[in-house]
């Protein structure tokens, strides 16, 4: 696992992508924080992460779709299955390599609360518990980018789907009270992730019945549930929604004292999308 954690970091500032990863985030936080604080004259410093969990979002896909599917891209598969190593240490060697890489500009951003404090008493624990819960946000958005990229061969598409997946969980409170305003529009959306992950299977493994049937036996019972139980998606749909929503849950974070629930949660995101991308 340590040979290929090393091999994957090393690989990220090879070229210009580590570089280019870290600027961007450490120069979103530093135009946010002159923004909003500096600016402004304001203290607080968590109000910088109400948006640039935004630029999070774009970014760790690319991340995620540069550390899992270039393996594919330069046909280095058959040679990291001859390595001694377990799946395991594979998997973990490379989500370590990307949990660093986020982790070094967010670093910097550590600096950023003493600087502020030229303008006023500053709430140190407001800032780094907030600081922290964006870590643990982090930690558990890489998981999910990290699975999605380990299902898909394109580079392209796998960066598609990424963004599509964090812009869901970025906007899930705004589709449940969609959901909840309009039951037809979550029957639609059920039946789009249906048809995506049809075709999914088809282009994966180039055989369509598999793809008719996991696409249209879920959708046939989501049809149903539309007709003879609609409650399922104006009442349970919302609240799913509600508990997936990663990014407002960073919230929690901000007055103060660290969200242990929420940090618990963020975790276990992390570790199950972890054991998902090791057992496909």
């Amino acid at each position: 696992m340590t040979a290929i954690f090393k091999r994957e970091f090393r690989d990220y500032f090879t070229g210009m992508f580590g570089w280019i990863f870290i600027a961007v985030l450490v120069l979103a936080g530093g135009v946010l924080s002159t923004a909003v604080n500096i600016l402004s004259g304001s203290t607080d410093f968590s109000a910088i992460f109400a948006t640039l969990p935004e630029v999070l979002i774009v970014l760790l896909p690319f991340l995620a779709s540069q550390t899992f599917t270039k393996e594919r891209a330069e046909q280095n598969e058959l040679w990291l299955r001859s390595l001694p190593v377990r799946r395991t240490g594979l998997i973990l060697g490379k989500y370590f390599a990307m949990l660093l890489l986020f982790l070094l500009p967010t670093a910097l951003l550590a600096v950023f609360p003493p600087l502020l404090d030229n303008l006023g008493n500053i709430s140190y624990g407001s800032a780094y518990c907030t600081l922290a819960g964006y870590v643990l946000m982090g930690s558990a958005l890489l998981a999910i980018c990290a699975f999605a990229a380990s299902c898909l061969h394109n580079r392209i598409v796998s960066v598609i789907v990424g963004i599509l997946i964090c812009a869901v969980i970025y906007f899930a409170p705004v589709l449940a009270s969609l959901f909840v305003w309009r039951a037809w529009i979550g029957y639609l959306v059920c039946g789009l992730i249906c048809a995506g992950i049809g075709a999914w299977l088809v282009i994966r493994y180039r055989r369509v019945l598999p793809g008719v049937l996991a696409a249209g036996i879920p959708l046939v019972l989501f049809t149903l549930l539309y007709f003879l139980l609609p409650v399922f998606y104006s009442d349970f749909l919302p609240a799913v929604l509600d508990f997936c929503s990663l990014v407002s849950l960073l919230n929690g974070f901000t007055i103060g004292h660290f969200d242990v629930p929420t940090g618990v949660y963020y975790l276990s995101i992390a570790v199950l999308f972890v054991f998902l991308t090791v057992q496909l």
